[in-house]
Protein backbone atom coordinates (compact mmCIF):
# COMPACT_ATOMS: atom_id res chain seq x y z
CA UNK A 1 0.00 0.00 0.00
CA UNK A 2 2.42 2.58 -1.21
CA UNK A 3 -0.28 5.18 -0.81
CA UNK A 4 1.32 6.37 2.43
CA UNK A 5 5.04 6.89 2.33
CA UNK A 6 8.07 8.91 3.30
CA UNK A 7 9.64 12.02 1.87
CA UNK A 8 13.15 12.79 0.73
CA UNK A 9 15.87 10.27 -0.06
CA UNK A 10 13.53 8.30 -2.30
CA UNK A 11 10.60 7.88 0.11
CA UNK A 12 7.42 8.66 -1.74
CA UNK A 13 3.87 7.51 -2.17
CA UNK A 14 3.00 6.06 -5.50
CA UNK A 15 0.11 3.73 -4.85
CA UNK A 16 2.29 0.72 -5.57
CA UNK A 17 0.60 -1.29 -2.85
CA UNK A 18 -2.52 -1.25 -5.00
CA UNK A 19 -0.44 -2.45 -7.91
CA UNK A 20 1.14 -5.08 -5.68
CA UNK A 21 -2.27 -6.68 -5.19
CA UNK A 22 -2.48 -7.30 -8.89
CA UNK A 23 1.12 -8.42 -9.22
CA UNK A 24 1.04 -10.59 -6.11
CA UNK A 25 -2.12 -12.41 -7.16
CA UNK A 26 0.06 -14.73 -9.18
CA UNK A 27 3.09 -14.83 -6.91
CA UNK A 28 4.17 -16.87 -3.92
CA UNK A 29 2.46 -16.12 -0.62
CA UNK A 30 3.35 -17.21 2.89
CA UNK A 31 0.71 -17.75 5.54
CA UNK A 32 1.94 -17.22 9.07
CA UNK A 33 0.32 -17.45 12.45
CA UNK A 34 1.01 -19.50 15.57
CA UNK A 35 4.46 -20.26 14.12
CA UNK A 36 2.92 -22.04 11.10
CA UNK A 37 3.55 -21.15 7.49
CA UNK A 38 2.66 -22.55 4.13
CA UNK A 39 3.74 -21.69 0.63
CA UNK A 40 1.51 -21.70 -2.39
CA UNK A 41 2.36 -20.97 -5.99
CA UNK A 42 -0.12 -19.89 -8.60
CA UNK A 43 0.23 -21.89 -11.75
CA UNK A 44 2.04 -20.08 -14.50
CA UNK A 45 0.42 -20.72 -17.85
CA UNK A 46 2.80 -22.38 -20.23
CA UNK A 47 3.36 -20.93 -23.66
CA UNK A 48 3.18 -23.69 -26.24
CA UNK A 49 5.01 -23.69 -29.47
CA UNK A 50 1.71 -23.95 -31.28
CA UNK A 51 0.64 -20.58 -29.88
CA UNK A 52 3.41 -18.77 -31.71
CA UNK A 53 2.92 -17.60 -35.29
CA UNK A 54 3.88 -20.24 -37.82
CA UNK A 55 6.33 -17.96 -39.52
CA UNK A 56 8.03 -17.14 -36.19
CA UNK A 57 7.08 -13.47 -36.30
CA UNK A 58 6.14 -11.67 -33.06
CA UNK A 59 3.11 -9.47 -32.49
CA UNK A 60 3.66 -5.91 -33.56
CA UNK A 61 4.95 -3.72 -30.75
CA UNK A 62 2.08 -1.29 -31.25
CA UNK A 63 -0.49 -4.03 -30.63
CA UNK A 64 1.27 -5.13 -27.46
CA UNK A 65 1.33 -1.54 -26.18
CA UNK A 66 -2.41 -1.20 -26.82
CA UNK A 67 -3.08 -4.38 -24.88
CA UNK A 68 -0.95 -3.26 -21.95
CA UNK A 69 -2.67 0.11 -21.98
CA UNK A 70 -6.11 -1.53 -21.94
CA UNK A 71 -5.11 -3.74 -18.98
CA UNK A 72 -3.71 -0.75 -17.11
CA UNK A 73 -6.85 1.30 -17.66
CA UNK A 74 -8.97 -1.60 -16.43
CA UNK A 75 -6.78 -1.99 -13.33
CA UNK A 76 -6.88 1.74 -12.59
CA UNK A 77 -10.67 1.61 -12.53
CA UNK A 78 -11.18 -1.69 -10.71
CA UNK A 79 -8.22 -2.27 -8.37
CA UNK A 80 -8.70 0.77 -6.06
CA UNK A 81 -12.26 -0.28 -5.32
CA UNK A 82 -11.19 -3.88 -4.72
CA UNK A 83 -8.34 -2.77 -2.45
CA UNK A 84 -10.60 -0.53 -0.41
CA UNK A 85 -13.19 -3.30 -0.07
CA UNK A 86 -10.51 -5.70 1.14
CA UNK A 87 -9.13 -3.18 3.63
CA UNK A 88 -12.59 -2.40 4.99
CA UNK A 89 -13.26 -6.14 5.38
CA UNK A 90 -10.09 -6.57 7.43
CA UNK A 91 -10.71 -3.47 9.52
CA UNK A 92 -14.23 -4.66 10.39
CA UNK A 93 -13.53 -8.33 11.06
CA UNK A 94 -10.16 -8.35 12.83
CA UNK A 95 -9.94 -7.87 16.57
CA UNK A 96 -7.55 -4.98 17.04
CA UNK A 97 -5.64 -4.06 20.20
CA UNK A 98 -3.88 -0.68 20.14
CA UNK A 99 -1.24 0.07 22.77
CA UNK A 100 0.59 3.32 23.35
CA UNK A 101 -2.11 5.78 22.29
CA UNK A 102 -1.37 7.91 25.35
CA UNK A 103 1.95 8.85 23.74
CA UNK A 104 0.08 10.57 20.93
CA UNK A 105 -2.37 12.15 23.34
CA UNK A 106 0.34 13.95 25.28
CA UNK A 107 1.83 15.38 22.07
CA UNK A 108 -1.58 16.39 20.70
CA UNK A 109 -2.56 18.09 23.96
CA UNK A 110 0.66 20.10 23.88
CA UNK A 111 0.06 21.15 20.24
CA UNK A 112 3.26 19.41 19.09
CA UNK A 113 3.05 17.99 15.54
CA UNK A 114 4.76 14.63 15.04
CA UNK A 115 5.62 12.26 12.22
CA UNK A 116 4.10 8.75 12.46
CA UNK A 117 6.25 6.19 10.69
CA UNK A 118 6.16 2.45 10.07
CA UNK A 119 7.62 -0.05 7.65
CA UNK A 120 6.13 -0.16 4.17
CA UNK A 121 5.01 -3.76 4.62
CA UNK A 122 3.03 -3.04 7.80
CA UNK A 123 0.76 -0.26 6.65
CA UNK A 124 -2.81 -1.53 6.77
CA UNK A 125 -3.36 -1.61 10.51
CA UNK A 126 -0.90 1.14 11.41
CA UNK A 127 -3.12 3.45 9.35
CA UNK A 128 -6.15 1.96 11.09
CA UNK A 129 -4.63 2.69 14.51
CA UNK A 130 -3.91 6.31 13.61
CA UNK A 131 -7.46 6.80 12.34
CA UNK A 132 -8.74 5.27 15.58
CA UNK A 133 -6.65 7.75 17.58
CA UNK A 134 -8.15 10.58 15.54
CA UNK A 135 -11.58 9.54 16.82
CA UNK A 136 -10.26 9.94 20.36
CA UNK A 137 -8.41 13.17 19.56
CA UNK A 138 -10.42 15.01 16.85
CA UNK A 139 -7.79 17.73 16.67
CA UNK A 140 -5.26 15.23 15.25
CA UNK A 141 -4.53 16.22 11.64
CA UNK A 142 -3.11 13.34 9.63
CA UNK A 143 -1.56 13.70 6.19
CA UNK A 144 0.59 11.86 3.66
CA UNK A 145 2.70 12.39 0.57
CA UNK A 146 1.41 10.89 -2.66
CA UNK A 147 3.21 10.89 -5.97
CA UNK A 148 1.85 12.76 -9.05
CA UNK A 149 1.54 9.57 -11.08
CA UNK A 150 -1.16 7.17 -12.20
CA UNK A 151 -0.31 4.87 -9.30
CA UNK A 152 -0.57 7.88 -7.02
CA UNK A 153 -3.99 8.69 -8.45
CA UNK A 154 -5.09 5.13 -7.67
CA UNK A 155 -3.84 5.40 -4.09
CA UNK A 156 -5.64 8.73 -3.70
CA UNK A 157 -8.89 7.08 -4.78
CA UNK A 158 -8.43 4.27 -2.26
CA UNK A 159 -8.16 6.71 0.64
CA UNK A 160 -10.15 9.62 -0.74
CA UNK A 161 -12.77 9.62 2.02
CA UNK A 162 -10.49 9.21 5.05
CA UNK A 163 -10.05 12.94 5.57
CA UNK A 164 -6.26 12.94 5.23
CA UNK A 165 -4.27 15.98 4.15
CA UNK A 166 -2.59 15.15 0.84
CA UNK A 167 0.67 16.58 -0.52
CA UNK A 168 1.26 15.57 -4.14
CA UNK A 169 4.91 15.17 -4.94
CA UNK A 170 7.66 12.70 -5.75
CA UNK A 171 10.92 12.24 -3.90
CA UNK A 172 12.60 11.22 -7.16
CA UNK A 173 10.93 13.83 -9.37
CA UNK A 174 10.51 17.19 -7.71
CA UNK A 175 11.20 15.78 -4.23
CA UNK A 176 12.61 19.05 -2.90
CA UNK A 177 9.34 20.86 -3.63
CA UNK A 178 7.36 18.06 -1.96
CA UNK A 179 9.64 18.29 1.07
CA UNK A 180 9.02 22.04 1.30
CA UNK A 181 5.26 21.56 0.94
CA UNK A 182 5.04 18.97 3.68
CA UNK A 183 7.37 21.01 5.92
CA UNK A 184 5.01 23.96 5.58
CA UNK A 185 2.05 21.68 6.28
CA UNK A 186 3.68 20.64 9.56
CA UNK A 187 4.78 24.07 10.72
CA UNK A 188 1.89 26.17 9.43
CA UNK A 189 -1.09 23.82 9.62
CA UNK A 190 -0.05 21.37 12.34
CA UNK A 191 -0.30 18.38 9.99
CA UNK A 192 1.18 15.08 11.18
CA UNK A 193 2.46 13.46 7.95
CA UNK A 194 2.51 9.67 7.78
CA UNK A 195 5.71 8.22 6.31
CA UNK A 196 7.19 4.82 5.50
CA UNK A 197 10.95 5.22 5.91
CA UNK A 198 11.80 2.31 3.57
CA UNK A 199 9.31 3.23 0.80
CA UNK A 200 8.47 3.24 -1.99
CA UNK A 201 10.71 0.48 -3.35
CA UNK A 202 13.15 -0.41 -0.58
CA UNK A 203 15.58 -1.62 0.47
CA UNK A 204 13.40 -3.61 2.85
CA UNK A 205 13.26 -2.18 6.39
CA UNK A 206 16.05 0.33 5.92
CA UNK A 207 15.43 3.90 7.05
CA UNK A 208 16.25 6.41 4.34
CA UNK A 209 17.61 9.85 5.25
CA UNK A 210 14.63 11.87 4.04
CA UNK A 211 12.41 11.18 7.05
CA UNK A 212 15.16 12.16 9.49
CA UNK A 213 15.87 15.30 7.46
CA UNK A 214 12.19 16.26 7.54
CA UNK A 215 11.93 15.68 11.30
CA UNK A 216 15.05 17.78 11.88
CA UNK A 217 13.82 20.65 9.71
CA UNK A 218 10.33 20.66 11.21
CA UNK A 219 11.36 20.01 14.80
CA UNK A 220 8.83 17.17 14.96
CA UNK A 221 9.48 13.89 16.81
CA UNK A 222 9.21 10.59 14.96
CA UNK A 223 6.59 8.17 16.31
CA UNK A 224 7.30 4.53 15.37
CA UNK A 225 4.41 2.09 14.88
CA UNK A 226 4.19 -1.58 14.06
CA UNK A 227 1.68 -4.40 14.14
CA UNK A 228 1.47 -8.15 14.00
CA UNK A 229 -1.40 -10.58 13.45
CA UNK A 230 -2.24 -14.01 14.81
CA UNK A 231 -2.84 -15.25 11.25
CA UNK A 232 -1.71 -13.50 8.10
CA UNK A 233 -0.43 -13.77 4.55
CA UNK A 234 3.03 -12.45 3.85
CA UNK A 235 3.30 -11.36 0.23
CA UNK A 236 6.40 -11.93 -1.89
CA UNK A 237 6.78 -8.25 -2.72
CA UNK A 238 10.00 -6.42 -1.86
CA UNK A 239 8.47 -5.11 1.40
CA UNK A 240 7.11 -8.51 2.48
CA UNK A 241 3.66 -6.99 3.05
CA UNK A 242 1.72 -8.48 5.98
CA UNK A 243 -1.93 -9.06 5.11
CA UNK A 244 -3.90 -10.24 8.18
CA UNK A 245 -6.60 -12.80 7.59
CA UNK A 246 -10.21 -11.89 8.41
CA UNK A 247 -11.17 -12.48 12.07
CA UNK A 248 -7.54 -12.69 13.18
CA UNK A 249 -6.22 -10.86 16.22
CA UNK A 250 -4.10 -7.81 15.44
CA UNK A 251 -1.86 -6.01 17.90
CA UNK A 252 -0.68 -2.47 17.05
CA UNK A 253 2.06 -0.85 19.10
CA UNK A 254 2.77 2.89 19.19
CA UNK A 255 6.32 3.39 20.39
CA UNK A 256 8.18 6.06 22.29
CA UNK A 257 8.96 9.29 20.38
CA UNK A 258 12.33 9.56 18.68
CA UNK A 259 13.34 13.19 19.14
CA UNK A 260 15.44 14.80 16.43
CA UNK A 261 17.55 17.90 16.98
CA UNK A 262 17.67 20.65 14.40
CA UNK A 263 20.63 21.16 12.07
CA UNK A 264 22.04 17.65 12.33
CA UNK A 265 25.13 16.70 10.36
CA UNK A 266 25.24 13.47 8.35
CA UNK A 267 26.73 11.44 11.20
CA UNK A 268 24.03 12.57 13.62
CA UNK A 269 21.31 11.87 11.04
CA UNK A 270 22.71 8.35 10.63
CA UNK A 271 22.51 7.83 14.40
CA UNK A 272 18.85 8.90 14.45
CA UNK A 273 18.09 6.62 11.49
CA UNK A 274 19.73 3.74 13.34
CA UNK A 275 17.68 4.47 16.48
CA UNK A 276 14.47 4.58 14.44
CA UNK A 277 15.39 1.32 12.71
CA UNK A 278 15.89 -0.43 16.05
CA UNK A 279 12.65 0.99 17.43
CA UNK A 280 10.62 -0.23 14.45
CA UNK A 281 12.18 -3.69 14.47
CA UNK A 282 11.79 -4.03 18.25
CA UNK A 283 8.13 -3.06 18.06
CA UNK A 284 7.54 -5.68 15.37
CA UNK A 285 9.13 -8.40 17.50
CA UNK A 286 7.26 -7.35 20.63
CA UNK A 287 3.94 -7.18 18.80
CA UNK A 288 4.51 -10.68 17.44
CA UNK A 289 5.79 -12.40 20.56
CA UNK A 290 3.84 -10.57 23.27
CA UNK A 291 7.03 -10.96 25.31
CA UNK A 292 8.18 -10.61 28.03
CA UNK A 293 4.82 -10.22 29.78
CA UNK A 294 2.78 -12.66 27.68
CA UNK A 295 1.78 -14.61 30.81
CA UNK A 296 -0.17 -11.63 32.16
CA UNK A 297 -3.73 -10.66 31.40
CA UNK A 298 -4.23 -7.58 29.22
CA UNK A 299 -5.35 -5.58 32.26
CA UNK A 300 -1.97 -6.30 33.91
CA UNK A 301 0.38 -6.12 30.93
CA UNK A 302 2.83 -3.19 30.58
CA UNK A 303 3.58 -1.54 27.26
CA UNK A 304 7.00 -2.69 26.02
CA UNK A 305 8.94 -0.53 23.57
CA UNK A 306 12.40 -2.08 23.32
CA UNK A 307 14.23 -5.19 24.44
CA UNK A 308 18.01 -5.18 24.34
CA UNK A 309 20.38 -8.00 25.23
CA UNK A 310 23.22 -7.05 27.56
CA UNK A 311 26.39 -8.87 28.62
CA UNK A 312 24.69 -10.17 31.78
CA UNK A 313 20.99 -10.23 30.89
CA UNK A 314 18.44 -7.99 29.23
CA UNK A 315 17.12 -4.41 29.39
CA UNK A 316 13.43 -3.72 28.77
CA UNK A 317 12.01 -0.26 28.06
CA UNK A 318 8.40 -0.09 29.18
CA UNK A 319 5.60 1.97 30.66
CA UNK A 320 2.55 1.15 32.77
CA UNK A 321 -0.68 2.68 31.45
CA UNK A 322 -2.92 4.19 34.09
CA UNK A 323 -5.72 1.85 32.99
CA UNK A 324 -3.95 -1.23 34.42
CA UNK A 325 -5.52 -2.91 37.44
CA UNK A 326 -2.32 -2.37 39.44
CA UNK A 327 -3.30 1.26 40.03
CA UNK A 328 -6.90 0.68 41.09
CA UNK A 329 -7.37 1.97 44.64
CA UNK A 330 -3.64 2.62 45.15
CA UNK A 331 -4.09 5.44 45.81
CA UNK A 332 -7.37 7.21 44.87
CA UNK A 333 -6.56 10.46 43.09
CA UNK A 334 -2.82 9.76 43.22
CA UNK A 335 -2.16 6.36 41.58
CA UNK A 336 1.15 4.67 42.42
CA UNK A 337 2.30 1.17 41.48
CA UNK A 338 2.32 -1.07 44.58
CA UNK A 339 5.79 -2.37 45.42
CA UNK A 340 4.58 -5.97 45.40
CA UNK A 341 3.31 -5.45 41.83
CA UNK A 342 6.75 -4.20 40.72
CA UNK A 343 8.34 -7.35 42.14
CA UNK A 344 5.72 -9.49 40.42
CA UNK A 345 6.47 -7.84 37.06
CA UNK A 346 10.18 -8.49 37.56
CA UNK A 347 9.42 -12.15 38.30
CA UNK A 348 7.27 -12.57 35.19
CA UNK A 349 9.85 -10.89 32.93
CA UNK A 350 12.84 -12.77 34.34
CA UNK A 351 11.09 -16.13 34.03
CA UNK A 352 10.03 -15.43 30.45
CA UNK A 353 13.36 -14.03 29.25
CA UNK A 354 16.06 -15.65 31.39
CA UNK A 355 14.78 -18.55 33.52
CA UNK A 356 12.10 -20.36 31.47
CA UNK A 357 13.02 -23.81 32.84
CA UNK A 358 13.22 -22.81 36.51
CA UNK A 359 10.88 -21.68 39.27
CA UNK A 360 11.17 -18.85 41.75
CA UNK A 361 12.56 -19.97 45.10
CA UNK A 362 12.91 -16.68 46.98
CA UNK A 363 13.38 -12.94 46.68
CA UNK A 364 15.56 -10.59 48.67
CA UNK A 365 17.43 -7.29 48.96
CA UNK A 366 14.27 -5.44 48.01
CA UNK A 367 14.53 -1.65 47.98
CA UNK A 368 11.72 0.79 47.20
CA UNK A 369 13.33 4.17 46.58
CA UNK A 370 10.97 6.14 44.33
CA UNK A 371 7.31 5.73 43.32
CA UNK A 372 6.43 4.31 39.91
CA UNK A 373 3.66 6.42 38.35
CA UNK A 374 1.28 5.69 35.46
CA UNK A 375 2.73 6.18 31.96
CA UNK A 376 6.20 6.88 33.40
CA UNK A 377 8.98 5.80 30.98
CA UNK A 378 10.85 2.99 32.72
CA UNK A 379 13.73 0.66 32.13
CA UNK A 380 13.74 -2.78 33.72
CA UNK A 381 17.30 -4.10 33.90
CA UNK A 382 17.65 -7.84 34.50
CA UNK A 383 21.08 -9.37 35.13
CA UNK A 384 21.92 -13.03 35.73
CA UNK A 385 24.56 -14.43 38.08
CA UNK A 386 24.27 -18.17 38.48
CA UNK A 387 20.72 -18.95 39.57
CA UNK A 388 20.04 -15.40 40.75
CA UNK A 389 18.50 -12.58 38.73
CA UNK A 390 19.01 -9.02 39.88
CA UNK A 391 16.40 -6.48 38.80
CA UNK A 392 16.25 -2.70 38.77
CA UNK A 393 13.37 -0.45 37.72
CA UNK A 394 14.81 2.90 36.64
CA UNK A 395 13.06 6.13 35.64
CA UNK A 396 14.57 9.33 34.30
CA UNK A 397 15.07 10.50 37.90
CA UNK A 398 16.87 7.37 39.11
CA UNK A 399 16.28 3.94 40.66
CA UNK A 400 12.68 3.21 41.71
CA UNK A 401 12.69 -0.44 42.80
CA UNK A 402 15.48 -3.03 42.96
CA UNK A 403 16.07 -6.50 44.34
CA UNK A 404 17.18 -10.05 43.61
CA UNK A 405 15.31 -13.20 42.64
CA UNK A 406 16.72 -16.67 43.34
CA UNK A 407 15.60 -19.51 41.08
CA UNK A 408 15.75 -23.28 41.47
CA UNK A 409 15.23 -26.31 39.27
CA UNK A 410 11.66 -27.51 39.10
CA UNK A 411 10.91 -29.80 42.04
CA UNK A 412 14.04 -28.79 43.97
CA UNK A 413 12.37 -26.19 46.18
CA UNK A 414 8.81 -24.98 46.65
CA UNK A 415 7.80 -22.05 44.50
CA UNK A 416 7.27 -18.80 46.35
CA UNK A 417 3.84 -17.66 45.26
CA UNK A 418 3.90 -14.36 43.41
CA UNK A 419 1.21 -11.87 44.41
CA UNK A 420 -1.89 -11.74 42.25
Amino acid sequence: MDGLSGVGGGEEVGGKWVGDIVRESGMNAERSGDDKEYHSEAATPAVSAASAPADGSAKPAQSRRRQRSAVRLWAEKRVPGFARTLINLLWRTCRVDIEGGARLGSLIDSGQPFIPCYWHGRQIFCVHALLAQRKIYPELKLGYLISPSRDGDAAARVFADLGLHVVRGSATRGGAQALRDIYQAIRRDGICPIVTPDGPTGPHEQVKPGVVMLASLAGAPLIPLSFSASACLRLSSWDRTILPLPFSRVRVLIGLPVHVDRKLDEAAQAEVANELTHSLKDLALIARDWAPFAALAETQRPEVFRIEATETGVDIQLALPKTLVWFEGHFPGNPVLPGVAAVHLAVIASQAMLMPARVLASSGRLKFQQPILPDMPLRLCLSVKGATVGFVFESESGVCVSGSLRYADRGAEPHAEAPE
